[in-house]
């Protein structure tokens, strides 16, 4: 067999493509993952059990108190909410990030810009307009820490894995 029997020209290979789907459920679950384990080491610190965690985040739809009464069943709806607002978040950075190719070139300035947007609108839109208790964060350590997952464990991988698939295509 020839050599060029065993090679392929680059006009014979296909192009990679991307879904635009699979590329939001992968950034959303890698980036919703990153930020759960994440609340779960920093809160097992404090002697909060993961499941606690998980409904904490049911108590936005809920309540807390109906929240810890409803065991694993509200448990499963804190991680179903926390995954899909995950996955709503990347779908919107996606979005965007198709119209603003600064978000595809610059993803690490774009990460950070865009876990810090994602902090405030978590903090003064969202968990204000749930049934969750609780005021708006003090600035000040507390809320470095809190930046820190959405930056890096959630922005991040948001940035990285949309440009992974948009310059596949």
């Amino acid at each position: 067999m020839s050599p060029s029997a065993t090679t392929t020209s680059a006009a014979a290979t296909p192009a990679r493509t991307h879904s635009p789907l699979g590329t939001i459920l992968l950034a959303g679950f890698v980036g919703g993952l990153g930020d759960i384990l994440y609340a779960f080491t920093v809160w097992a610190m404090r002697g909060v059990s993961p499941i606690r965690i998980a409904q904490s985040i049911a108590g936005g739809w809920l309540g807390r108190d109906a929240a810890v009464a409803g065991g694993i069943s509200t448990a499963t709806l804190g991680m179903v909410s926390h995954f899909g607002i995950c996955i709503i978040a990347a779908a919107l950075y996606y979005q965007v990030a198709t119209r603003w190719r600064f978000l595809v070139e610059r993803p690490y300035v774009s990460a950070f810009a865009f876990g810090i947007g994602m902090y405030i609108a978590m903090v003064y839109v969202i968990v204000p307009l749930s049934a969750a208790p609780g005021g708006f964060p003090k600035f000040g350590w507390n809320m470095a820490v809190a930046l820190f997952p959405h930056i890096f464990l959630v922005g991040i991988p948001f940035a990285l894995i949309t440009r992974r698939a948009l310059r596949a295509s």
